[in-house]
């Protein structure tokens, strides 16, 4: 699908990275996951999962610009 409107960058400080990065910032309680990615995926909503070892699956939705 594509945007209709731009993401929030609220919190985005850390430049891309090719190797992604997946961090716990406990003062703001929040999880960050650093991706570098291709800009022919930018415009598009992407859901990002992850199985946690319990089996249970977390996803997001997220907007790329």
């Amino acid at each position: 699908n594509k945007l209709s409107q731009s993401p929030n960058q609220d919190g985005v400080t850390d430049p891309a990275n090719t190797t992604p990065t997946f961090t716990f910032d406990s003062g703001k309680k929040l999880y960050k996951y650093n991706w570098k990615t291709d800009k022919n995926m930018s415009g598009y909503w992407w859901r990002v999962g992850v199985m946690l070892d319990d089996g249970t699956i977390h996803t997001v939705i997220i907007g790329l610009k």
